[in-house]
């Protein structure tokens, strides 16, 4: 290619086409890829994997019993199992296997997970016993069901416990969905009313119009209000003593027992006796749950409807922003087009040197930053024929006459200095 054809190549904004086109599909990409692998790795977390129970022996220490679920595999070198104080020999085996375990217990064992060195494992198995328990404090609990208690009294034990426990969770489920209904509900409005009932007579007092008269109506309203609230608090009652009725007794991997009431529980299951059928129905009601409940455990379990809500909300929101950004960036176009740039053979854009270009990228950031200010009623891009009031937004006249004439003057769409009004209306 010769030189020539190459500047004229050059200047024709050609490689800035094929840089920016490069630029999007090398974004894509990334996104596409960042999507790909939260789905691979996210989505696996809905799974209900299988809980093993195994022995496990550190060399020179008692021999203790796990369960949990095997979440991560990995080779390690000795020499830095042996830095951890581990054990280990680095002349005997210069990598060794460990894995993350998730033991769960939190309020047993103070943390959910726990690194082993898988040589040190024995006697691993599955056995269908092994229940998985989501609570709404302290997360997953891991063990054997001992008994199921109504009122104190127990009503199942041994292999009758686990056909016992289901009905009563269902139970316990329902009546927490009428809790919140009623809470959110009913009463969520009754204490709106009697804040609305609060405001106005704030006002009144204000205005210096809180007459008896007011006074004894707002009363009555007020008392209205007050008991309905009894009423709904007395079936609210009865509601929690209900919810608080049943419990259940576990065993952890220690030996330990542990009572947990029905109203801590969020759902149980045994993952070594499902089948893959009702593994994949557990998988979508997990997922369901992510995306349509709130967030429990401080934002550590649960779903994340708010986040989606709030996100939808704040992204309707800025529709007027995008709208007036669109506005402003055609408006730039076609005063670049009405000088004549968009032809690299023209005369006009023949002559500009390289710091038109510049001052045109500045233009646009300025207009940018204006329009982030909450400014965008005072569009930067005014119509022809609006010199008049432009003056009042400290913009050029000329600019809008010749948009030439701006840049050989200095001043252009960046220039945010005052002129002369007077000058100003008679260019």
């Amino acid at each position: 290619m010769k030189q020539g054809n190459f500047t004229t190549w050059f200047k024709s904004g050609t490689p800035w086409i094929w840089m920016n086109g490069g630029a999007v599909a090398i974004a894509v990409i990334m996104t596409l890829g960042l999507l790909a692998m939260i789905a691979v790795r996210g989505l696996s977390h809905f799974w209900p994997s299988d809980v093993m129970e195994a022995e496990y022996t550190i060399p020179g220490q008692p021999s203790i019993t796990l369960i949990g679920e095997v979440t991560t595999r990995e080779q390690v070198p000795t020499e830095r199992l042996q830095g951890a104080g581990l054990p280990v020999d680095p002349e005997q085996s210069e990598f060794m296997d460990r894995e993350l375990l998730k033991v769960g217990n939190r309020d047993l064992n103070g943390a959910d997970f726990r690194w082993i060195v898988a040589d040190w494992l024995e006697n691993e198995r599955f056995p269908e016993e092994i229940v998985v328990v989501e609570r709404r404090e302290w997360g997953n609990f891991y063990g054997y069901i001992q008994q199921v208690k109504q009122n104190g009294e127990v009503i199942a034990e041994g292999n009758e416990a686990w056909t016992a426990l289901q009905p009563a969770v269902d139970r316990a489920l329902e009546i927490y969905s009428d809790i919140h209904a009623l809470e959110t509900g009913a009463i969520g409005k009754i204490n709106a009313e009697l804040e609305r009932i609060r405001l106005r007579e704030r006002g009144l007092e204000l205005d210096n119009a809180l007459t008896p008269e007011a006074e004894a109506e707002l009363a009555v309203e007020r008392k209205i209000q007050n008991d309905l609230y009894a009423e709904l608090e007395a079936q609210l009652v009865g509601l929690y003593q209900e919810f608080n009725r049943d419990s259940v007794r576990f065993r952890s991997m220690d030996g330990r027992e542990v009572e947990v009431n029905l109203s801590k529980i969020v759902r149980v299951f045994q993952p070594n006796a499902m089948g893959t059928g009702a593994k994949i129905g557990h998988y979508f009601s997990k997922l369901w749950e992510f995306v349509s409940d709130e967030p429990r455990e401080a934002n550590t379990e649960g779903g994340v409807f708010p986040a989606i809500f709030g996100t939808v909300n704040d992204g309707t929101a800025d529709v007027d922003h995008c709208d007036a950004l669109r506005r402003a960036g055609g408006g730039l176009l076609a005063r670049i087009r009405d000088a004549g740039c968009g032809d690299p053979h023209h005369p006009h854009c023949r002559e500009q040197s390289r710091w038109r270009a510049l001052n045109r990228l500045r233009c646009v950031w300025s207009g940018l930053l204006y329009l982030l200010a909450g400014r965008q009623h005072r569009s930067a891009v005014l119509p022809r024929g609006a010199a008049g009031a432009n003056a009042g937004y400290r913009r050029s006249a000329v600019g809008l006459v010749d948009p030439g004439a701006a840049d050989r003057a200095g001043g252009d769409c960046g220039d945010r200095r005052r002129p002369d009004s007077d000058s100003a209306l008679a260019a």
